[in-house]
């Protein structure tokens, strides 16, 4: 009896010294609570990247034939014709251009097999990758013209190829690089046109977004074609 008594007096004194404790409950608005999923596929993201990235790999082939052609003496005998660097060079570019075209056409109904593009984007895309196909080509043109060897020409530009895939894009989308990475990328011919481009396919900007990007890029394309023509003649006199 006694035993009972001391029971419920220890009961009594347990609810008075440690009440129930009072959970604070936060209230969190459903949205807010939901995380924030991306509305499109690592993959779909990965997209553009292996657009540039083909076209990286195209170019620099490319502007390697120019070595080819001094090698086999096609530039030293159109030293004698007046116009015939012009005709040449013009010919290098519409070659370049069908070459990126056809990537453009091939990779661009790939994506929209995998990703189901529509055939709307599909107008923007194709013109938009052989823009940038043909500024990269005279880019890595350029530098190819001005090395004094054909070895030498080969290594560096091919030894340019991956850092520019991997600081521009190519190999990881920009939003998961590294800021510092992002900074640099940025400033490079193919992460420049990729990062524009990104901003109207993968954020769904409007589409004047690529208006001053494409001014730019037809701007240095058509000053790299000059200059790019007459570095071809002092190439062709250099031995």
């Amino acid at each position: 009896m006694m035993s009972v008594q001391i029971k419920h007096t220890v009961d009594l004194l347990e609810k008075q010294l440690f009440p129930p404790q009072i959970q604070a409950k936060k209230k969190v608005k459903a949205d807010e609570s939901k995380k924030t999923e991306s509305k499109h596929s690592f993959m779909y993201m990965m997209f553009p990247g292996i657009l540039f990235m083909s076209l990286l790999f195209s170019a620099q082939g490319m502007a390697q034939d120019f070595w080819k052609d001094k090698s086999q003496g096609i530039l030293s005998r159109l030293l004698s014709s007046p116009t015939g660097f012009k005709h040449y060079f013009t010919g290098k570019l519409l070659s370049a251009i069908i070459i990126f075209t056809l990537i453009a056409v091939l990779l661009s109904f790939l994506g929209m097999w995998m990703f189901n593009i529509n055939n709307q984007k599909l107008l923007i895309i194709i013109p938009w990758v052989v823009l940038s196909g043909i500024a990269i080509w005279s880019f890595l043109l350029f530098i190819t013209l001005k090395l004094p060897t054909k070895k030498s020409a080969n290594l560096v530009t091919e030894g340019m190829v991956f850092p520019l895939m991997m600081l521009g894009g190519s190999f990881f989308p920009f939003d998961s690089m590294p800021k510092a990475m992002v900074a640099i990328g940025e400033k490079l011919p193919n992460g420049y046109l990729l990062q524009s481009f990104n901003s109207w396919f993968i954020k769904e900007q409007a589409l004047w977004v690529l208006l001053t990007p494409a001014l730019i890029a037809l701007g240095f394309i058509l000053v790299s074609f000059y200059v790019n023509q007459k570095t071809t003649q002092q190439f062709a006199r250099n031995k």
